[in-house]
């Protein structure tokens, strides 16, 4: 849910939708980048400053205001499948999968792994409610590089200024037993 609530992020915002969110992007020559980590998401912005006024504004409608549009959503899930299926093909994946798992278990999210099944379970609403939770000024660092001004700042306080954080602070710093495993050989068959 998490990396898919980041992932979709492009896909449409409340005033954008998500051809208008590529062509903004397009024609002013930036591109937005999202990353997915098991302990954080990542949402980059690379532009040139003299564009930065009519994409900051985009930037953080798509961060704070996603829409998780259902026809979006069912061709991002498609796609997210075949990826799947093409990883789960692929040694390296099966033993990264493998290694986490028993290293600290498969109850603690860096061992768990997602099925195929997963992907048939998960809906649009899902990611709303997410993104509700965790996606707020609490959460949420800005950090700008490259040739900074005034300006820049100033457009940043614009945009990014009024976000509230949520009133509800969920602590997530859940402890995690990492079993011992006396396994010091482990075989997949592939």
């Amino acid at each position: 849910v998490a990396s898919s609530a980041n992932m979709m992020l492009k896909e449409g915002s409340s005033k954008y939708s998500s051809s208008q969110i590529a062509e903004l992007l397009d024609y002013h020559g930036a591109f937005i980048e999202t990353i997915n980590q098991k302990d954080q998401s990542i949402v980059s912005l690379y532009s040139l400053n003299k564009h930065l006024e009519k994409l900051l504004p985009v930037l953080a409608d798509i961060s704070f205001n996603p829409s998780y549009p259902e026809k979006e959503f069912d061709v991002f899930i498609q796609k997210q499948r075949q990826e799947y299926l093409v990883n789960i093909e692929k040694v390296k994946y099966l033993a990264m999968q493998k290694f986490n798992q028993l290293i600290f278990g498969q109850n603690n999210p860096y061992g768990r792994r997602f099925e195929l099944s997963d992907f048939d379970e998960l809906k649009s609403n899902d990611l709303s409610n997410f993104h509700k939770r965790f996606y707020n000024a609490a959460n949420c660092k800005l950090i700008i590089s490259g040739k900074v001004n005034d300006e820049i700042f100033g457009l940043l306080n614009f945009n990014f200024g009024n976000i509230k954080a949520s009133l509800v602070h969920e602590n997530n710093n859940l402890n995690f037993e990492v079993p011992e495993n006396e396994d010091r050989k482990n075989f997949i068959f592939k």
